[in-house]
Parts: C-alpha cells; structure tokens; sequence
C-alpha cells in the first residue's frame, strides 16, 4: 500500500517497539482499532499497545492513564520533553505526523480519522515517511543493501552510529527477509557529516 517491502518494516518495528510483531491476534484486532486508548481497562494495556511517550515514559495526555508513567524517560535529556511525543508502534514524532504523513494516510486508507496509536495508521504511515526520506525510487521490494541502510540513517535524523541503529535495521531486515548482506561496517558506506550521503 505504501510501496515498502513489509520486511523492512518489521525491521523498524523490532526496533522501535519490541513486543509488537509477537502480538496476538486479538492484541493486533484491539490495537488497530481506532480509540482504543479509551477502551483500555489497565495501564499495561497502554503501554503494551506504545500509547506513550518514550522521551518522558509517560501516558499521552488525551488517554485513559493520562500522565501515568509506562517506562523511565528515554534519557535524562528528554525526561521534560513535551515538544517530540513520540507514539505509536513506530515511534513517530507528533509534528512529522501531524505536518507530513496524517493527511496522507487518511488518502490512503480512504478513512477520515487516523491515529499513530492505531497499528495500521501507524505502520503506513512509517512506511511513506521513510520511503519519501531516503528518496528511494526503485521497486516495492527486495530493496538492496545500500537502500536498506540508507533509510535507516535517515530515519536517525541522519548519522548511523547512533546507538549503531543502521547495523541493527540492517541485521533486522536479514532476520526478515531472508537476506545475507554484511552488516559489520554499513556506516563506514556514508561520507561523515554528510547525512546519508554514500562515499
């Protein structure tokens, strides 16, 4: 639906939000059901289901749980962020969301409310981020090693050694597509300091 190969995704997903692609089908059936965040019946259902800001660890405002704390902050820098509020399954920061990708995923869904705590928002939503920030061209689908990492450094904000991000995506998109690219040394692929650009 977004021209992106669904195990790159998952790639991301492992990553962003460990315990999502091992849910159950009745956990993907609740988490992918607009408003769930007003359904839930505990506070580990909206921590399971990412309706929680990893910078501050806490509930999003407009939930049930509201300020409850899921997690301990992403790190002390960001235990009083309230400007990034990341949700959702992919972790997708509220102004890219609200300024680039919410208008789009309601097009492309053909609905008329959507939100990073709903799993299919989300997952689309991700998918068309990252394949218009690495300006991938090509097919759908088996994406080549230098595309896989490419948008993984993009989706860094545009440096691989943080927390070695593209060795993982890239060891992830193995696990998932059944690849065998090296992973040992994919940022030394990039010129420093020149987001993303490949030497």
């Amino acid at each position: 639906m977004a021209c992106f190969p669904p195990s790159l995704l998952k790639a991301f997903v492992a990553n962003e939000a460990p315990g999502v692609l091992t849910w159950s089908d009745e956990q993907v059936l609740f988490y992918n059901a607009y408003d769930w965040w007003h359904r839930v019946k505990s506070l580990k259902e909206v921590c399971s289901g990412y309706g929680w800001h990893p910078e501050t660890g806490l509930v999003a405002s407009d939930s049930l749980f509201a300020g409850e704390k899921c997690k301990d902050p992403f790190s002390s820098e960001t235990a009083n962020d309230t400007y990034s509020q990341a949700l959702g399954a992919t972790q997708m920061l509220k102004y890219y969301w609200d300024k680039n990708y919410a208008e789009k995923v309601k097009q492309k869904l053909k609905v008329s409310q959507v939100d990073r705590r709903v799993l299919i928002d989300s997952l689309i939503g991700f998918a068309i981020n990252l394949r218009e920030e690495s300006r991938y061209t090509g097919g759908c689908d088996n994406w080549a090693l230098k595309d896989v990492v490419r948008t993984a450094c993009v989706n860094t904000g545009g440096n691989c050694n943080y927390y070695n991000y593209c060795y993982t995506i890239c060891n992830n998109y193995n696990k998932y597509a059944k690849k065998n690219y090296s992973c040992d040394n994919v940022s030394n692929l990039f010129i420093p300091g020149s987001y993303c650009q490949f030497r």
